[in-house]
């Protein structure tokens, strides 16, 4: 069973370093960089795919500390630079890693660290 949706995500994280694949469907998958992390979602560069708002892919990376992620999740918005994806499934254990990698980011950029 999937968590819900945050409604209100955290301000974004920008400047990450996070690596990740876009996967379509069988055939269809690219490689990208998260631009933006938000409690409910990130900013991917933008591929090549069609990427219609509404429409769901998997999205894989490897969170430091933690390791390799897949999450289930639908393209919310797009730019000329970017696609916006929320998640719309992440399993608990996954969920809490990922918001725990977003508040460490943000504490270090409110730091000035990053």
């Amino acid at each position: 069973m999937s968590a819900p949706a945050i409604a209100t995500p955290s301000p974004g994280v920008t400047g990450t370093e996070l690596i990740v694949t876009e996967i379509h469907n069988d055939i269809e998958a690219y490689v990208s960089k998260a631009v933006e992390l938000t409690t409910d979602g990130m900013s991917l560069q933008r591929s090549p795919a069609l990427t219609k708002i509404g429409r769901f892919l998997w999205v894989e990376f490897v969170l430091p500390n933690y390791g390799q992620m897949r999450v289930l999740a639908e393209i919310a918005g797009r730019s000329a630079e970017t696609n916006r994806v929320v998640f719309r499934h992440c399993w608990p254990q996954d969920r809490a890693a990922y918001l725990k990698y977003v508040a460490q980011e943000l504490v270090a950029v409110s730091n000035g660290a990053a």
